[in-house]
Parts: C-alpha cells; sequence; structure tokens
C-alpha cells in the first residue's frame, strides 16, 4: 500500500513533500560537492554541484516519456544518487533513491512517513498526545 502510494504521489507530481536528503543528512548537503542520479543501467540522469531535488529527478525522467507508476518504481529503487567532496572523492557512495528520501503524505485522513526506505503510519491519539507533551 505505501509503495504504491508514493509512486501515485510522485505521478500527481506532488514533488515538495518528499525530499532526497541522502543517508547522512551532513555529509549530504554540508560535505559535497557534486551531486550525480544515475539510471539502473548506470548512464547518467543529474550531475549538479548543488543537491538534486525530488523535483528534479522526476523533471529528469520526464524529458524522457510518460511517468508511469512501473517507471517510477524503478528510479526510486534502481537509480542511485551519489555525491562528491571538493577533491573529487565520493562522499555518499551510490545508493537507490528510496533509500535517501524522506516525505510526509497525507491520504484518507492518515498521514504517512517515509525515512530511509521504511514508511511510519502514527496513530491520531499518539500525534496528539506528542503535541501535549511538547
Amino acid at each position: 500500500m505505501t509503495e504504491e502510494l508514493i509512486r501515485k504521489h510522485l505521478i500527481e507530481k506532488n514533488y515538495d513533500s518528499i525530499a532526497i536528503v541522502g543517508d547522512e543528512y551532513e555529509k549530504y548537503y554540508y560535505n559535497s560537492s557534486r551531486f550525480v542520479v544515475r539510471t539502473n543501467d548506470n548512464s547518467e540522469l543529474l550531475d549538479q554541484n548543488y543537491p538534486i531535488s525530488t523535483r528534479a529527478v522526476f523533471n529528469a525522467i520526464e524529458k524522457n516519456g510518460k511517468l508511469s507508476i512501473g517507471k517510477t518504481r524503478d528510479i526510486l529503487k534502481k537509480a542511485t544518487i551519489s555525491t562528491y567532496d571538493v577533491r573529487g572523492n565520493e562522499s555518499l557512495y551510490p545508493v537507490p533513491i528510496y533509500k535517501v528520501i524522506q516525505g510526509v503524505i497525507d491520504y484518507n485522513g492518515r498521514t504517512y512517513y517515509i525515512f530511509g526506505g521504511t514508511w511510519y503510519a502514527f496513530n491520531t491519539k499518539y500525534i496528539q498526545s506528542l503535541g501535549k507533551n511538547v
């Protein structure tokens, strides 16, 4: 259910609630100067000198054809992202995109969270009790 949910979410171009953050947030944003996404056949999809967004990945994919559920699944599971420091050393080794995204999706009155490829859905009462303890 949750994997299908994220694919539908991305096909509908709801990119802003899902961010690529790397598996080590600090390395991804502060210790990297080159960001590369490669497709499952190892061809370069994106290569830029600033963090790559979910929107940039899917816009690049869409240039080569319409998005589908299957294509979205392949990008999330098989495409990789890696980063390099100023000396050209790999600082984030190639890792599938789904393992380095974080996001929040509201669906049918429930809120789902994805962190590092794992989905979470918290009970509404639990979330409300967190708000009372803050």
